[in-house]
């Protein structure tokens, strides 16, 4: 079992709703900045591709900050972590739970100048489908030069995030995420990596120092806590994470999670997600050379059928609540 876990978020207005969920990650990445280290997180390049970077400066935080639906490129990471951590430097590094793995089975053993982080994931799209989504979109005339995935302008709770997206003309739109085709793509899971279907890196035991991500459910478990600007769920799992979160408190509002109850909205934390049916013929038709958004229109429309259960289950719903 994790050593604590917490509901919380960033005091700082300004980075939380910068943030996917609660800020919590840019106050761990603070600290260690300020005691002189690195953070090693995933930005996008200005190609918006996805690329881990080494970060310096406060000042530079703000691009690693975020949620990228995204494969990312790894490079020599993993070596440079080593270095510096073998020039004593304190470090970062903040990735999928197999990312976070793999960087500790590439350096053999615990340094204790290493702080490690992974979060909830559900899963990671490849880098061809995010290709050929901006590809589709330069082709209707929107080069996007600019993206949030998990913008909150519109709110947190209940999913309600939007995507943000500003084009080589300066133009910014905002579009709901359940309209948004690549997003459709990414919950219906059509197109993540394979072994995100059978991901071996799941549970609330981590290797890792924390564990990160969004507290869905809080509207219903901990309602005081909501207030539809995003609350992370934070899972302490060592002596160094508490010490860390500890450091930083005075800048977060937190209390204790209920992380029985927690789990029940956050199946990823345990279990992998089930492959779609979609996901071949996805792949056939993108390496045919097909549009993308033109596939995701025909590979996520709603049937009649399907249409009439969601009413009937809102119906039912509606009557409970009553």
């Amino acid at each position: 079992m994790p050593k604590c876990a917490y509901a919380c978020y960033n005091k700082n207005e300004e980075v939380r709703m910068s943030s996917s969920s609660g800020g919590i990650y840019s106050l761990l990445a603070e600290k260690i900045l300020e005691d002189g280290g690195e953070v090693f997180a995933a930005c996008y390049d200005r190609n918006l591709e996805v690329s881990y970077r080494k970060i310096n400066s406060i000042d530079e935080l703000p691009d690693s900050r975020g949620s990228k639906y995204v494969a990312s490129h790894m490079g020599n990471v993993f070596q440079d972590v080593l270095d510096s951590l073998q020039k004593g430097i304190k470090v970062l590094f903040v990735g999928t739970p197999c990312q976070c793995e793999g960087l500790m089975s590439f350096l053999g053993k615990r340094y204790d100048n290493l702080v490690c982080v992974d979060f909830i994931c559900h899963g990671i799209p490849g880098r061809i489908p995010w290709r050929k989504y901006l590809e589709s979109m330069k082709n209707r005339g929107s080069e996007l030069v600019g993206i949030n995935m998990r913008d909150k302008t519109s709110g947190w709770s209940k999913g309600k995030f939007c995507w943000k997206m500003t084009d080589n003309f300066g133009n910014t739109t905002f579009q709901p995420q359940s309209e948004n085709f690549f997003m459709k793509g990414f919950i219906a899971n059509i197109y993540l990596r394979p072994s995100c279907y059978n991901c071996q890196f799941k549970g609330i035991e981590r290797k890792t120092d924390f564990t990160l991500g969004d507290y869905w459910g809080v509207w219903n478990i901990q309602p005081e806590m909501d207030d539809n600007k995003g609350i992370s769920l934070v899972l302490v799992h060592s002596q160094k994470g508490q010490k860390l979160f500890d450091s930083v408190s005075s800048s977060i509002v937190y209390t204790n999670a209920f992380l029985d109850k927690a789990i029940k909205y956050n199946s990823p934390i345990l279990s992998s997600v089930k492959c779609s049916d979609n996901r071949k013929v996805f792949y056939k038709r993108i390496n045919e050379g097909e549009d993308f958004i033109k596939i995701m229109e025909d590979l996520t429309r709603i049937s009649f059928k399907d249409k009439l259960k969601i009413r009937i289950k809102r119906s039912i719903k509606n009557i409970q609540n009553f």
